[in-house]
């Protein structure tokens, strides 16, 4: 295959917490983090105010938000991941595209929710689907 998408279709509780995230990603590491090596992670955090996309590669982290403030609404998020780019698609509009740190090993999907602060970090997902290309 040429590069992986994924599709889900949530909404996350607002974090409390410096450590506080939820998000979906392609990763190679099965963790409730979204903030593991070699990943493609569409999350919100408290240290971000819009919904961001994060690539990480052996180490090298790539944040780029998008132009979408975080809500408590159900919000659709595409990933698309290829050995050239990673974009990220809100509601059906292309946001944000990385060319760095991007993931060049099988990857399988994760759903990250997590809250370093022993608080309740929740999110709710309706559809999930994720295909090779």
């Amino acid at each position: 295959p040429s590069g992986c998408s994924l599709i889900c279709v949530m909404k996350c509780t607002t974090p409390r917490g410096n450590s506080d995230e939820c998000g979906v990603q392609f990763g190679t590491e099965g963790s409730g983090y979204c903030n593991r090596n070699n990943a493609a992670s569409s999350y919100f955090g408290a240290t971000v105010t819009n919904f961001t996309l994060r690539t990480t590669i052996s180490g090298t982290n790539t944040r780029t938000q998008s132009s979408i403030a975080h809500n408590t609404a159900f919000n659709t998020h595409k990933i698309d991941l290829t050995s050239t780019y990673c974009t990220l698609s809100l509601n059906g509009v292309s946001a944000v595209t990385n060319t760095t740190g991007l993931v060049t090993t099988p990857v399988d999907v994760n759903i990250c929710s997590a809250s370093g602060n022993n608080l309740t970090s929740t999110f709710n997902i309706t559809y999930l689907e994720a295909w090779n290309h």
